[in-house]
């Protein structure tokens, strides 16, 4: 994203990172489907939601996925922290069939997995929902197939984040009655970091925006070519001045010690 101005030059290596993108949402979206382990559905999803990422640049949405890599990692952190507390509290289980009902015995921990779980399924008010809707909105006025597919892959995001909270924490318990026996909730040493990690699940669309967006965003086929021309001049201007000064340098006859003086300070300012 922060070389926009390159990519911008170049639609075609945009259009395949868009496609790249939304292949790597979908896929590991479906993998995620059918996953049992607790961690193992989170670490496709993260697979899935880098897919939108990529996706975002690819349309042009570089401020839209940047948004979302701030948002994502906010609610990801707080559902491996909720998971970490399940697997914590099953005695090392991670195998979701074997839970249920751990939202009585964890109530905290369910609370903010819940949250989380809300804001990457794209629930409205939820940060996840402002990230995801900008760079499907993106991608709307950009591919309209690419649109389609993506927002395919935001419903299957829902529907196994969901399935997951369902299996781990809703309905009768699973487990044996040795282990059930020792689910309890895990230590404010473990609970207090799930409860900063879900705060920021929810955010004012205009705040988070204002501090996602990087400075002057390009839209894809906006940026005048004179701004790519000043940046190659001002390179290769820097360039000769450091060879100038060196081979001037060099001529003079001066110690090694006086070029590496010179040296040094060149390259920090080039």
């Amino acid at each position: 994203a922060r070389l926009n101005f390159f990519f911008s030059m170049a639609p075609e290596t945009l259009h395949l990172i868009a496609w790249i993108g939304v292949g790597t949402a979908l896929m590991a979206a479906t993998i995620a489907l059918v996953q049992t382990d607790i961690k193992k559905v989170l670490a496709y999803s993260t697979v899935s939601q880098l897919g939108y990422m990529f996706l975002g640049v690819g349309v042009g949405g570089y401020a839209a996925a940047i948004f979302h890599l701030m948002t994502h990692a906010f609610f990801k952190a707080c559902l491996f922290l909720g998971s970490g507390s399940v697997i914590h509290a099953m005695g090392g289980e991670q195998d979701m069939r074997k839970m249920g009902g751990l939202k009585d015995y964890m109530p905290t921990t369910f609370w903010t997995f819940a949250v989380s779980v809300l804001a990457i399924a794209g629930t409205p008010l939820t940060a996840g929902f402002f990230s995801k809707d900008e760079i499907l909105a993106a991608a709307f006025h950009a591919n309209r197939a690419v649109w389609a597919l993506l927002l395919l892959g935001a419903f299957m995001t829902a529907f196994y984040t969901f399935r997951m909270i369902f299996l781990a924490f809703l309905g009768a318990p699973r487990m044996s009655k040795e282990v059930a026996h020792h689910v309890h909730e895990s230590p404010p040493t473990m609970t207090v970091m799930s409860l900063s990690g879900s705060k920021p699940a929810f955010c004012k669309r205009r705040t988070a925006a204002r501090c996602c967006e990087p400075p002057n965003v390009v839209v894809p086929n906006t940026l005048p070519l004179r701004s790519l021309r000043d940046f190659t001049s001002g390179l290769v201007t820097s360039q000769k001045r450091f060879f100038l000064r060196l081979w001037e340098t060099t001529l003079a006859g001066n110690s090694a010690r006086s070029m590496a003086r010179m040296i040094v300070p060149t390259l920090l300012i080039a």
